[in-house]
């Protein structure tokens, strides 16, 4: 490790997502920063859903890490095992070492939204853009924002097909503790776009299982049928379930910090609880908020306050206040509906704060990259 910074402290951000990111770049002048990184380049998952179904559009979404940190490094590989003072990363002759561990390493989602490396994930999602095209009749399963933001994207590019959306609650979203004037304007919208929407019913899955990559390789005819008896006809269905945390890292070492859900047991400072060391952000930790882009935005902002009073030798920390009362949901690059401090507003506001560009510039600039003209 360097030997140049302040302090000498070495920080190991398992995940350069966007959380862990973020959180690096806050960290790069003043202390020893090294992010672990599975993916070949950062992806952008808030735009997975246009990159998904919009011709030309996937490698917009993968971003290089080459410019990002000044001082600190991304390398490439997988964390297998997380132990006290260091982790071990696949392929490594030796464990890392760290005075401050970060856990950011999200959740899994099915392939079409979050593939392996950047190569694999364009071909997966140009097969994905293809197929949403040839089919007539496209069933959308789960009705989280990934799946209703892909239903809308799917409906600006193509108003002739048939969509169903379906989801096991009763209310579209996680959590659904939203204002009703928001579930309103949610319900006018999808019916203005003619998107079928079933709620308090599971589809089960083809014989085969559920697709791989999360969405049908070939376009043909099918038959589903739901746990509440409904029978839908359907040539390409999409799989917008998932979310399940990636910290089986943490089971040989740390089981005793694991929900049965496989989230981390976490303090509102972002620390693992019984660990003053060790911090979790982003999805993988067992807040009771919306595992949404900005939240960990702000978990990233109270973890470096944390870990920099840390290094400095303070003790007080901050906390994170938990936040389930916003959200911006996009329907297509014209539309949208959002949940704000100041009320529900419906697509112009929307549109300028998300929908026609979801963020990718803005992630270019964060990581100091430089996006391609196409």
């Amino acid at each position: 490790m360097s030997e140049t910074v302040p302090n000498g402290k070495r920080v190991v951000i398992v995940g350069g997502g966007a959380t862990g990111i973020l959180l690096a770049k806050s960290l790069d002048k003043s202390l020893d920063v090294t992010v672990v990184e599975k993916n070949d380049k950062f992806i952008h998952g808030i735009a997975a859903v246009r990159a998904a179904v919009a011709p030309s559009y996937a490698p917009k979404i993968y971003i290089p890490y080459d410019n990002t940190l000044k001082k600190g490094k991304v390398i490439s590989g997988t964390v297998t095992n997380v132990a006290e003072g260091q982790v071990t990363v696949e392929g490594m002759e030796a464990p890392l070492p760290y005075d401050y561990l970060v856990l950011s390493s999200g959740c899994k989602w099915p392939k079409f939204l979050r593939g392996q490396n950047s190569a694999v994930g364009i071909e997966i999602q140009k097969l994905s853009t293809a197929n949403a095209s040839e089919a007539t009749n496209i069933l959308i399963i789960g009705g989280g924002a990934v799946g209703v933001e892909l239903a809308c994207e799917i409906r600006f590019l193509y108003a002739d097909k048939k969509i169903t959306l379906v989801h096991n609650k009763e209310k579209l979203l996680s959590p659904t503790n939203f204002k009703p004037k928001f579930y309103s304007k949610l319900a006018e919208k999808l019916e203005r776009m003619k998107i079928e929407v079933i709620t308090g019913d599971s589809v089960i899955p083809q014989e085969e299982g559920i697709p791989e990559d999360g969405f049908d390789r070939e376009v043909k005819p099918r038959t589903f049928q739901t746990k509440g008896g409904k029978t839908i006809q359907a040539d390409l269905s999409f799989w917008c379930i998932g979310g399940t945390p990636n910290t089986s890292y943490m089971r040989e070492n740390f089981a005793s910090s694991l929900t049965e859900t496989g989230h981390l047991k976490t303090q509102l400072t972002t620390q693992l609880e019984g660990h003053n060391n060790i911090f979790v952000i982003g999805d993988i930790n067992n807040f009771d908020e919306q595992k949404l882009a900005y939240i960990g935005e702000m978990h990233s902002k109270v973890c470096a306050e944390n870990i920099l009073t840390l290094s400095r030798g303070g003790n007080k920390m901050k906390q994170h206040k938990l936040n389930s009362s916003v959200v911006v949901l996009s329907m297509g690059p014209q539309d949208g509906v959002s949940q704000l401090p100041f009320g529900v507003v419906g697509g112009i506001l929307t549109k300028t704060i998300k929908s026609k560009e979801l963020f990718v510039g803005k992630w270019w600039g964060n990581l100091n990259a430089k996006q391609p003209r196409q």
